[in-house]
């Protein structure tokens, strides 16, 4: 039985250092600015470069979610609360363009503004605000800036503390006659370890998703493609590294989710702890600090799965 692990809020105890983020936070501490109905709506074009040539970098995921944010008096007006309403997957070209598409259609903005409402209280007002953020992936590469926003996010999970940065953001844009032209995005190849790999691999999937204001996923179908991806690009991570190199839990917890396409799997979680001397569980519950693996267990526990084991 799988279970979708990126819906489980987690601390720094707990696998794969899923922090709750603000999903629209900015890359490098950007004001939020207003973005227009016609900016949402409307076509947009970019390009994504290598930051050491300047060349376009083709296969790049873009990945755009369409956002409400809603504020409030709880209980009285409106609870306040951001959520998704809508994600497009667009794919680079061999030299680095992409168009996202325009979504007049079917991007509702009618409820974008303040309402007054009698409470208890007397009037008071519920702003409902209208956004959408950006974000960019490929296996091996990062996008510039996003190591040190991970390095931000590891500290604060490693306090329980919660972290306002992401790696989605309104985009900087150029505004032409009847265009949008978002500005060159600069990515790097990046040969990360597993230390830092995992657990950024893992919150860029949970930044990626896109839940409606029921909690309902609404993700386009290439983020499964996306996630599959990343399980391709480490699943064989463990295997060449040092047999006895030392995994932290939350290394691990990410690593056991990816491999498994951002799935929790309680069956290879225990094998892992059974392989590592460990009592197992019957649910799920979050690692306990000291409940570190090896870089050679894993490695067994997957040939193991692989066999059917």
């Amino acid at each position: 039985m799988h279970r979708s692990f990126f819906s489980v809020c987690m601390s720094i105890t707990a696998c794969g250092l899923l922090a709750v983020t603000c999903a629209s936070s900015t890359w490098a501490n950007q004001q939020p600015r207003h973005v227009s109905n016609r900016e949402l709506t409307m076509e947009k074009s970019g390009r994504v470069v290598d930051a050491d040539t300047g060349a376009g970098v083709p296969g790049v995921k873009i990945i755009v979610n369409w956002e409400t944010s809603s504020t409030g008096i709880p209980g009285y007006s409106s609870t306040g609360g951001t959520w998704c309403d809508l994600q497009r997957i667009v794919t680079t070209d061999d030299n680095g363009n992409y168009t996202i598409p325009d979504v007049s259609k079917e991007l509702d903005l009618s409820d974008r503004g303040t309402r007054f409402g009698r409470t208890a209280f007397g009037f008071a007002s519920a702003t409902h605000d209208k956004g959408y953020v950006l974000a960019v992936f490929k296996p091996g590469y990062v996008r510039v800036g996003d190591m040190e926003i991970l390095k931000q996010r590891l500290s604060f999970a490693r306090k329980n503390l919660l972290s306002s940065m992401s790696f989605q953001a309104i985009p900087d844009v150029n505004f032409r006659p009847g265009k949008v032209v978002v500005k060159p995005i600069a990515m790097q190849k990046a040969d990360i370890n597993p230390s830092d790999s995992w657990p950024y691999y893992s919150m860029a999937l949970t930044d990626y998703r896109c839940s409606d204001r029921m909690a309902n996923n609404i993700d386009q179908p290439e983020l499964a493609q996306i996630a599959h991806a990343i399980n391709v690009a480490i699943r064989d991570m463990p295997c060449r590294l040092p047999p006895g190199t030392t995994v932290s839990p939350e290394t691990w917890g990410a690593f056991a989710a990816l491999i498994h396409d951002g799935n929790f799997d309680m069956k290879f979680f225990n094998h892992v702890k059974e392989l590592s001397g460990l009592a197992t569980t019957a649910q799920f519950d979050p690692l306990e600090k000291s409940v570190s693996t090896t870089a050679g267990t894993l490695c067994k526990a997957l040939a193991e799965e692989e066999k059917g084991q």
